[in-house]
């Protein structure tokens, strides 16, 4: 589970370029707008540095364009890109104080705090994005991931809720669910959440999830057929030697269950939780 979810909290874009709204701005043919379009052609091939060198002229053409909001959250989202994390959250404070309640640049500062890991700042900016504007889904689905990963239960569970309520089929909330049913002690409500994922992109670390779930509801054959399919992906994946060695365990094959943990740690698994999980 803790490979998915690191995935989970990868999963939304951390770039989030914003177009400027048309009553906004000045007309089209300025060189303050040209060069906007150039760094927005810029971000859409990638290029971080010549976009961001392009916002900043951009904003120097005109210091006092109410557009600049956008085009500095832009700017911190790229000099994160960069590698510039003190530089990149500076970038946001600053937005942020020009315009305290754009959910805009607050999604992007949590995007940025959750990326380095600092989990309460992400928390609270997100919170704030939901009691400006409820209707948005990624502040839900990162409230629910970090109460999760945190072991706030009652609350993932309102958020993911509240997530589910929006966005009914998208795949990082279907992914929240499962993790959370695995999470609350309810592996057999898990599974069909996993299935669902399943059918959609299989992947060694969802074939994993789901035979531990299904070792759990003592369903060992379901479990082993996971663990086949999912090798045949990814023959030295940690997750599924876990996972073996905790179903060869539930077999009585000790031995075997043994050397699947000492694989898992081999390939990378955190020697703790292997033995969390196997007892080896």
């Amino acid at each position: 589970m803790k490979k998915l979810l690191f995935l989970l909290a990868l999963l939304p874009s951390l770039l989030a370029a914003q177009t400027i709204p048309a009553d906004t701005i000045t007309p089209a043919n300025t060189p303050y707008m040209l060069t906007v379009e150039q760094a927005d052609s810029a971000i859409a091939a990638q290029d971080w540095e010549k976009a961001l060198h392009l916002l900043d002229s951009a904003m120097r053409l005109e210091p006092s364009n109410p557009s600049n909001v956008l085009l500095l959250s832009n700017a911190g989202m790229l000099r994160y890109y960069l590698g510039q994390d003190s530089a990149a959250l500076a970038a946001l404070d600053a937005a942020h104080a020009m315009a305290p309640a754009s959910v805009t640049v607050l999604t992007n500062r949590a995007r940025v705090f959750n990326a380095i890991g600092d989990n309460t700042r992400a928390f609270a900016d997100y919170q704030l994005v939901t009691q400006l504007d409820s209707t948005l889904f990624e502040p839900w689905l990162q409230l629910g991931f970090l109460q999760l990963r945190g072991g706030d239960f009652k609350g993932a569970e309102a958020s993911i809720a509240k997530a589910e309520e929006l966005e009914p089929d998208n795949v990082q909330v279907i992914l929240t669910r499962a993790l959370y049913l695995e999470s609350n002690g309810r592996p057999g409500e898990a599974i069909p959440y996993y299935t669902r994922l399943i059918r959609n992109e299989p992947s060694p670390e969802l074939y994993a999830a789901r035979a531990i779930c299904n070792i759990r509801t003592d369903d060992l054959g379901q479990a082993a057929d996971d663990i086949s399919k999912g090798l045949e992906l990814a023959p030295d994946d940690p997750d599924l030697l876990v996972a073996r060695s905790l179903l060869n365990r539930r077999r009585y094959r000790e031995k075997d269950a043994e050397a699947d943990a000492r694989a898992a740690v081999e390939a990378g698994a955190d020697p703790l939780r292997v033995k969390v999980i196997t007892g080896y």
